[in-house]
This record gives C-alpha cells, sequence and structure tokens, in this order.
C-alpha cells in the first residue's frame, strides 16, 4: 500500500476530508491533528483522510487500533522469554 491520498475543501472557514473508503465527505471529529488523541481514529482523520473505525478497518484490512502493530507483534514474540528473569538482591 502507497501514500494515503484524500481530498480537502473549506467550506465555512471549516475543513472536511474525503474519506478515501467510503468516498463521503466529513467534518473531522477535532478540529485539528494536536487536539485529538494519539492513536485515535481522530487524529488519523487528520493523517490519513479515513472518516471512521470501520473505513480503516476496510481500508487496511485489520483494526490496527485493537490489535498490535503486525511489526511489533512479531518482534514481542521473537524477544520474548520462556524463562523467569531473576531480580538482584
Amino acid at each position: 500500500m502507497g501514500e494515503f491520498h484524500y481530498e480537502t475543501k473549506e467550506e465555512d472557514g471549516i475543513i472536511k476530508y474525503q474519506c478515501p473508503n467510503c468516498e463521503q465527505w466529513y467534518k473531522p471529529t477535532f478540529k485539528t491533528k494536536e487536539d485529538a488523541p494519539q492513536g485515535s481514529i481522530g487524529h488519523e482523520q487528520h493523517q490519513t483522510g479515513i472518516c471512521s473505525d470501520k473505513c480503516w478497518d476496510e481500508y487496511l484490512g485489520f483494526d490496527c487500533f485493537l490489535e498490535k502493530d503486525p511489526l511489533e507483534k512479531l518482534l514481542g514474540e521473537m524477544f520474548e522469554t520462556n524463562f523467569p528473569i531473576e531480580e538482584e538482591e
């Protein structure tokens, strides 16, 4: 998957985005990316233009907000230890 492409327009001083998945025009949940909690769909609206969790899941094919990043999950499994780590006294 390449870069995200989405359209923007200003209407009555409000920026609106067109979702690259459903192509619906919408007003973002938060006025700016900085106002939105990191990792939320409100933040992603400003980054990717995707309008909702549902469209995120359809566009990317997995729920990124509930599942670990696939690379993070793989690295976690690779470096997981199966023995107790002894604490120093």
